[in-house]
């Protein structure tokens, strides 16, 4: 997915988008109306943009980068369904289509007005104005004003111009002026409400017929007429439930609905993987996650060479077809390809982008189970210590004795930085947190662990002390680009821890042919450590941060003190080598 833009004079994130050549000419001017939704202390946003011939482009209203990224997404998919709807071509809405499309209207004038709706006269003057224009009279008053919720202090105008040299009241003024026997003129109704269809049109995309339109009018005029009379309550002080709002259907999706039928082909794989993107920020998923679903999404758009909608069951079957000659194992194919490809077509169905899932019935057959990972054996643990102790670098020196004997994940120890390293009821302790990074994986993994009195001896305390403040243990601080926050600072040198311990030349280190990964296998030893030394489950879980099968465990370190765990760490026995 595209990422926010910025620009000159604020630290607002921005949202641009070329328009698509093939629809280019239509957009040209066409209005755009949506609501980013608020977020923790950042407010909602209204936007309102139009088409330029070649850019649509308008503020997220935020600098944080998160909340940038999930408005661009909600932005995203809003203007890939506008774009859909151009290239369908006009749709034709029914009855109950606009009735529902013009809840709109009602909602936005009574969001706008209901705390200070101003003057009961202000009201009557839309009702009056609302009622000559829907039963045909024409007023002398000039051009007839132009509706919006914006611009309701500027009706009284008009009517003090039809009332100023009459004594009647607002109600006699206008009926002294002939109804037409055919109703509102299109020309009448358009002057009038046209810019409130065009903001209901606008909010969800929609570009319908001549006769839609009309049918659109009249029921703007309708709710509108609803608001004023409500809003015109409010202004003598009653704010009794209004039954009004209920005459208008709950479900508005229908007309957009209508708007997408036929045209699943021309839903394209920008606007499908957004609508994941979008669901997946917001629910607070890691970058890495998304940029790797995004690649594999792509793949599969190139293998296909179709539109999301055009894909089918055999598309998919092909797909696992060929994954399973590339020699990609069939747990991989079945628990990840698939159930990618199952998960985002079920999300856009359920979003009504798409009305069928392909891969929903497509499976890998006689699917052995995958063999577990391994943890390294007692000399080859050894063996990569030992090398560590003879490296300059922190992140070589330092990082494997921390797996070793920390249990970590990798990517919390190189992300360590020196105000983690603390003494916590009188002991040396790290403190793994999010605050470092967004690299730990679950909530289990932000916790305190002792460290081993072989660390301690080694120095690792005073080389913390000599980092100093909350800078990075292991890597050089790169400062941040304001306004963004980097997800995992750490995975650099976390590569090159891997390539060095590659390097070493150990035999039977590799995920593949021997199951031993050059870094994970240490929490698998560490694990094995823990129990050779006679750690209970829950301490060795409290340890290394995984989540434990008690409702107890997972209440702080597993409701266990850390003079314990200290206790517990001081029993792993550094491993050495056989020779």
């Amino acid at each position: 997915m595209p990422s926010p833009t910025s620009r000159r004079g604020t630290r607002n994130a921005q949202f641009q988008r070329r328009i698509p050549a093939d629809i280019a000419a239509k957009a040209a001017g066409i209005p755009v109306v949506l609501e980013l939704p608020a977020a923790g202390n950042h407010p909602a946003v209204h936007v309102s943009a139009v088409h330029t011939r070649t850019h649509i482009k308008f503020s997220l209203g935020t600098s944080d980068k998160v909340l940038a990224n999930q408005r661009q997404a909600i932005a995203l998919a809003h203007m890939e369904a506008v774009w859909s709807s151009l290239r369908s071509g006009p749709v034709a809405l029914d009855h109950f289509d606009t009735v529902a499309l013009s809840k709109e209207v009602y909602v936005k004038f009574i969001a706008d007005h209901h705390r200070e709706p101003g003057s009961r006269e202000r009201w009557a003057a839309v009702k009056g104005l609302n009622r000559a224009v829907r039963e045909g009279r024409t007023l002398p008053v000039g051009a007839m004003p132009v509706l919006t919720s914006g611009n309701v202090a500027s009706q009284a105008a008009a009517v003090a111009e039809l009332v100023k040299d009459c004594p009647l009241s607002l109600t006699d003024a206008i009926n002294a002026h002939p109804a037409s026997s055919q109703g509102p003129s299109n020309e009448l109704l358009e002057d009038r409400f046209g810019a409130l269809a065009d903001y209901v049109l606008a909010r969800h995309g929609l570009i319908i017929d001549a006769l839609s339109r009309l049918r659109l009018l009249v029921q703007v005029e309708a709710a509108s007429t609803d608001a004023a009379r409500t809003l015109k309550r409010n202004a003598e002080g009653d704010y009794r439930p209004d039954p009004v709002a209920e005459r208008f259907p709950k479900v508005v999706a229908k007309a957009a609905k209508k708007a997408s039928a036929g045209t699943e082909v021309g839903v394209t794989w920008e606007q499908f993987v957004g609508l994941w993107a979008k669901h997946h920020q917001m629910g607070g998923g890691s970058p890495d996650t998304r940029r790797e679903f995004t690649a594999f999404f792509k793949r599969f758009a190139a293998f296909v060479k179709k539109a999301p909608g055009e894909v089918t069951h055999d598309d998919v079957a092909a797909w696992r077809t060929k994954r399973l000659n590339d020699g990609i194992a069939p747990i991989t194919v079945a628990e990840k390809d698939l159930t990618q490809l199952r998960s985002l077509y079920r999300l856009a169905v359920e979003e009504r982008m798409l009305s069928a899932n392909p891969a929903r019935e497509v499976r890998v057959r006689r699917m052995r189970k995958a063999a577990r990972m391994r943890g390294f054996t007692d000399d080859q643990a050894a063996a990569i210590l030992e090398a560590a102790t003879r490296e300059d670098k922190p992140y070589r020196r330092w990082v494997p004795w921390l797996l070793a004997l920390t249990g970590s994940r990798a990517a919390a120890a190189m992300n360590l930085r020196a105000c983690d390293v603390k003494s916590v009821d009188g002991h040396w302790c790290i403190e793994i947190t999010d605050e470092a990074s967004k690299a730990t994986k679950t909530e289990a993994s932000c916790r305190v662990v002792p460290l081993h009195p072989a660390l301690i001896k080694q120095g690792f305390v005073e080389f913390s002390k000599g980092v100093g403040g909350d800078l990075p243990l292991f890597y050089r601080h790169r400062a941040k680009r304001r306004g963004t926050a980097i997800h995992n600072p750490g995975k650099a040198p976390e590569g090159h821890l891997r390539d060095w311990t590659y390097s070493l030349g150990i035999p039977e280190i590799g995920s593949k042919a021997h199951r031993r990964a050059p870094l994970h296998a240490w929490r698998h030893w560490f694990k094995a450590a823990a129990r050779t030394a006679g750690l209970s489950d829950t301490v060795s879980d409290a340890l290394s941060g995984h989540e434990g099968s008690s409702e107890g465990s997972r209440y702080g370190h597993g409701g266990i003190a850390i003079a314990a765990l200290a206790e517990a760490v001081a029993k792993i026995s550094v491993p050495t080598s056989a020779a």
